[in-house]
């Protein structure tokens, strides 16, 4: 792994609440293409992730954390279509002149 990549994980690790390409620049100071090429190397590895800002106008903020490995395995997904249950017929409905007699 790359130095810097190194250095922004171990950052990641230790912070409790995701930071933006520019804190992490200006914390290290290295140029921001530098620390984004780093994080895509540890997004690409499952190591740190981002969730995008889309509470302003404009192109949405995205803050980095590290990405916690699970310690369970994934759970399996439930079959999209439900089995058909048969229903027990009906004697009558509200509409039926039987219900009114």
């Amino acid at each position: 792994m790359v130095p810097t990549a190194e250095k922004l994980l171990k950052y990641l690790r230790e912070r409790k609440r995701p930071v933006t390409v520019a804190q992490l620049a200006e914390h290290f100071l290295i140029s921001p293409p530098t620390i984004r090429s780093a994080l895509s190397d540890l997004k690409s590895k499952d190591l740190a992730d981002f969730e995008a800002d889309t509470g302003r106008a404009g192109r949405p903020l995205q803050r980095w954390f590290y990405r916690r490995p699970l310690a369970l395995p994934p759970v399996p997904s439930a079959p999209a279509f439900a089995p058909h249950r048969p229903s027990a017929p009906r004697k009558w409905t509200v509409y039926d002149e039987r219900a009114y007699n």
